[in-house]
């Protein structure tokens, strides 16, 4: 009976023993997996950790029907999300942020691209390229003499491995080798790492030159951000070192441009940067941002933004003799807390700035989370005399998240005062940075809604693609400050009378009867250039209008490689002040900021005008008002930068979308302008 009972009782234990759960194993901290995430039978990569999330293209299969013929699109990252927030920080194609709207299948995510192709063979009939990246490209002349699109004539498929660390951490590694007929051959190689409990991670390029000819290339990123939308509240940070601010004491001068003076349109050199090498960018109404650091000599920076996106891109160049390789990086670095950023190092994000006369606020964020740490924080004047100095404890800080430090301080004088932060863990030194704040010339935001009740016409060609992104542009301006806006051609106008303004951003087809009279009944109107030949009459200008394109300045090749000389201010044309008044007052016109204005029309001005704004090159009016009426008339298109024209609607345009506010606060009748 005992040994019954004994054997029942073992039954019943083993049984529970074999229906009691199993622990859950614990995900390992960096996860990279395979997985067809859009269905088309070719595997995307998903790499992750508890902080970050990202997915990378693994092209195999699929051709140009899926990836196009200009980006490297192995390895290349869609989607950068972060998971404490749900963000993904730029317009990707697999996880979309609800609020973005953009549904090109090529143009997404942080592409990269080596710009400057290899020509391989070239008749007058046949053309065929070398493309790192991506293939050979080939197109042919027709009989007509039209040439054909470039095609992919050939490619090579990519390979993929997964690569442990010691720390905890993975590489996905995407390797691509191509060989030509015509001597030159490469294996492009890229890496992104991903680290434990890290907000951070790693991109990382090598290109071997395994031909027997040498390859001369520049490459770049290109990101796709787009936090505020088309027209939507967006900033970014690029430490500048130019007009006002050259000879600056400073480690690290950020400029926000979105907000303070120094404003860069085009393209930017290592030393207009200060030799650094980080930008940041943010907003959508939220306190997040999307940072790069990159570690190879800058050929020149260029900004842009169109449709419902923008960028920042970083270009180096790239020699490589037979036999050669070259790599370079960049490390991403996602946060949150912050609305600007004054200094970007792997290990995390600092700022500095007075939220009231007689208060600093620091914030650091890092990337990794700190235990326990100490933050040193010494405040001084710019000829280095000591203002504050004082060491904190800092402790439980979590990996992007931002940690704000408020110090009490009672500045001597409104001079500029330089902020310098030192951030240690153990005897670890996480980030040592300088800010340079000027409190005197801290630039309030515009006030809010100015021309709230106002209508506003605006008159452009739909059909042209340029009128077409100037109307956008200047929609998104006007309606931020309340204005009711429509817009029409200029064959289809409208009544005129309700409107408190119109603007012509074009003039063909227009009946100047039903404008004559609009104007004369106190009406107001502003016109950009180019003028239609009937609108004269009407404008503050006299003569025929002579069209002048900035040709006094080096020019090279687009896809030359080389430094541009045109980054020479003098060598640019620039606003300068006329007479005094309220359009322009407060704004920082020539030296203070570069306009680098492309295209423009000498005139003259009429006796009963008033030239609010010159041109720097010969001082031909830019901006004429009518004495009497509420009539005004640039002599550039809203689009006026050098080309590409389409740099001026980056971020970098925060000025010349006040200029132009300005202007028709003016028209509606507003004394001020401001």
């Amino acid at each position: 009976m005992k040994k019954l009972l004994l054997l029942l009782v073992s039954v019943f234990f083993l049984q529970g023993c074999a229906n009691r759960r199993k622990p859950a194993e614990k995900a390992p901290p960096v996860r990279i997996v395979l997985s067809d995430l859009d269905k088309d039978g070719e595997a995307e990569v998903v790499i992750e950790n508890d902080y970050l999330k990202l997915v990378a293209l693994l092209p195999q299969g699929k051709g140009v029907e899926k990836y196009d013929t200009r980006f490297v699109w192995g390895g290349c990252i869609t989607d950068v999300i972060s998971k404490p927030t749900g963000l993904n920080h730029v317009i990707g194609k697999y996880y979309r942020d609800g609020d973005i709207d953009w549904n090109h299948p090529h143009y997404l995510g942080l592409p990269d691209q080596f710009e400057k192709r290899v020509s391989l063979d070239a008749t007058e009939v046949m053309q065929s390229e070398l493309l790192i990246g991506v293939g050979i490209l080939a197109r042919q002349k027709s009989p007509t003499g039209k040439w054909s699109k470039w095609t992919l004539a050939k490619t090579a498929p990519w390979t993929f491995q997964v690569e442990d660390r010691a720390d905890g951490g993975k590489t996905a590694r995407f390797t691509q080798n191509l060989t030509t007929d015509y001597g030159y051959a490469y294996e492009l190689t890229r890496r992104i790492r991903v680290e434990p409990e890290s907000s951070v991670f790693r991109i990382e390029t090598t290109l071997r030159n395994t031909g027997n000819k040498p390859i001369h290339t520049d490459w770049y990123l290109h990101p796709f951000f787009a936090y505020g939308g088309y027209g939507g509240e967006c900033w970014q940070e690029i430490p500048l070192s130019i007009g006002e601010k050259t000879g600056a004491r400073t480690e690290s001068y950020a400029l926000p441009t979105m907000q303070s003076p120094g404003t860069v349109w085009g393209w930017l050199t290592s030393p207009e940067l200060g030799g650094e090498s980080w930008f940041a960018t943010g907003g959508g109404g939220k306190e997040l941002f999307f940072a790069a650091r990159w570690d190879f000599p800058l050929l020149r920076l260029r900004n842009w933004l169109r449709g419902h996106t923008y960028a920042i891109e970083p270009f180096t160049k790239i020699d490589l003799p037979p036999g050669k390789d070259s790599t370079w990086g960049m490390d991403i670095i996602l946060g949150s807390g912050m609305s600007r950023v004054a200094h970007v190092n792997r290990h995390g994000a600092f700022d500095a700035r007075m939220p009231k006369a007689d208060q600093f606020e620091i914030l650091f964020m890092p990337t990794t989370p700190i235990a326990k740490g100490n933050i040193h924080i010494r405040i001084e004047s710019q000829d280095g005399v000591g203002i504050f100095d004082e060491t904190r404890k800092i402790k439980n800080c979590e990996a992007g998240a931002t940690r704000r430090i408020p110090v009490d301080v009672l500045l001597p004088d409104e001079s500029p005062v330089r902020v310098q932060v030192t951030v240690t863990e153990g005897t670890a030194k996480r980030m040592q940075a300088a800010r340079i704040i000027n409190p005197q010339k801290a630039v309030p935001g515009p006030p809010a809604k100015r021309l709230a009740g106002k209508r506003v016409l605006i008159v452009s060609d739909s059909n042209d693609r340029t009128r077409r992104n100037e109307l956008l542009y200047l929609c998104a301006a006007l309606r931020r400050e309340g204005a009711s806006i429509e817009s029409a051609s200029p064959a289809k106008l409208p009544a005129l009378s309700p409107f408190d303004a119109v603007v012509l951003l074009s003039a063909t087809g227009l009946d100047f009867g039903d404008l004559r009279r609009y104007v004369e009944s106190g009406g107001g109107l502003f016109a950009t250039a180019p003028f239609d030949i009937s609108l004269r009459p009407l404008l503050p200008i006299d003569g025929i209008p002579e069209r002048i394109e900035m040709t006094d300045r080096p020019k090279m090749p687009e896809r030359s490689g080389d430094p541009r000389a045109e980054n020479i201010p003098a060598l640019r044309n620039h606003l300068v002040p006329g007479i005094e008044h309220p359009i322009h007052q407060g704004l920082p016109l020539y030296p203070q900021t570069y306009q680098s204005i492309g295209t423009f029309y000498r005139v003259k001005a009429k006796r009963d005008s008033a030239v609010v704004l010159r041109y720097s090159h010969g001082s031909s009016p830019a901006l004429v008002i009518d004495s009497k009426k509420r009539i005004a008339a640039f002599m550039s298109p809203l689009a006026w930068g050098e080309p590409p024209h389409w740099i001026l609607w980056g971020a970098f345009s925060e000025y010349h979308r006040e200029l132009m506010t300005r202007i028709v606060i003016w028209c509606c009748g507003g004394e001020k302008g401001t």
